[in-house]
């Protein structure tokens, strides 16, 4: 009998030096929809859109483009990296369009992972790292903590091409 895996989430959202305990805006974990491209039936999506920059826009703009993140992932068809570049670049290039048309600039940095059976796959975008727990060790994700260059990209909005 094949081992299922089975996705718990858990947040640890610190603002101020205090814990919080509702889950950050832009944190989204979704399975897939009814109607998704083929091959994507069985992923689980984790997203989570963070504000960076000097502008903060309100709550719901992070919502918002965490939940856009998932349609398009569940929505283009082949690989799982495929799909999680079209996601990062949909997003990137619909904030540095609203950035380039005027008004409030924001700017984001996004960090997603799907789980397809017993693969988990991470793509992070703009400024960031992450940890994650791998047979008891904790391991980081994607950059070398101890230099700066590698933390701290250019974020979402910026340029017309991520780095992904």
């Amino acid at each position: 009998m094949p081992f299922e895996y089975e996705a718990l989430v858990g947040h640890l959202y610190v603002v101020d030096a205090r814990a919080i305990s509702a889950p950050p805006p832009g944190s989204l974990v979704e399975v897939a929809p009814k109607r998704v491209a083929r091959g994507r039936e069985a992923d689980t999506f984790f997203t989570l859109v963070l504000p960076w920059g000097e502008t903060i826009a309100p709550a719901a703009f992070y919502e918002q483009m965490a939940q856009l993140s998932a349609e398009q992932y569940f929505n283009t068809p082949g690989s799982v990296t495929a799909a999680l570049r079209a996601a990062f670049s949909h997003l990137n290039e619909n904030l540095f369009e609203h950035n380039e048309g005027g008004g409030k600039h924001y700017e984001a940095s996004m960090i997603c992972a799907v789980l397809r059976g017993a693969d988990l796959y991470l793509a992070e975008g703009g400024p960031g790292a992450g940890l994650f727990r791998l047979r008891g060790d904790v391991q980081q994700f994607a950059a070398d903590f101890s230099t700066d260059e590698a933390l701290f990209g250019p974020p979402m909005g910026v340029q017309t091409v991520l780095d992904i």
